[in-house]
């Protein structure tokens, strides 16, 4: 007799305690179900932000670093690279004939492109070089240096 409540009283712990583990366990399987879906949104909103920088012209201005020409290049061929405050690109050009004047004129200086981001921002494939802001000169003397 005196083993049975013995009994009674862990079986009655017992029942008290299932429901709430089963409350813990509804409220884990919430939190879990939350946490995969913001990172599911989160994960969209950066493959879009790479979609959309992608597929937009972007104007950036930087060092030129290109390679010397190899005959039978084609545009889809890196041929050097664009160092911008951005970071640094590998560089490919969509008019063949705008690199063969940029290696003779321009190759190691800063320039201004409008181009296309590519590949995560692997490759940068220019569409235009803007124009040069023209260089303050010395206004001409309006005066002889003697004097009057």
């Amino acid at each position: 007799m005196f083993y049975r409540p013995l009994w009674i009283v862990p079986c009655a712990l017992a029942a008290l305690a299932l429901p709430a583990l089963a409350e813990d366990e509804k409220d884990a399987a919430k939190e879990l179900e939350e946490k995969e879906r913001v990172e599911a949104q989160e994960e969209e909103r950066k493959e879009q932000a790479k979609t959309s920088l992608a597929y937009e012209a972007v104007t950036l201005k930087g060092t030129l670093s290109l390679n010397p020409v190899i005959e039978g290049e084609t545009s889809n061929t890196a041929v050097g690279t664009f160092n911008t405050l951005k970071g640094e690109f590998q560089l490919k050009f969509e008019d063949m004939q705008l690199r063969k004047e940029l290696l003779v004129k321009q190759n190691g200086k800063v320039v201004t492109f409008t181009g296309k981001l590519r590949n995560q921002n692997k490759y940068f494939v220019v569409i235009r070089m803007e124009a040069a802001a023209p260089q303050n000169k010395k206004p001409p003397q309006r005066a002889s240096p003697g004097g009057l």
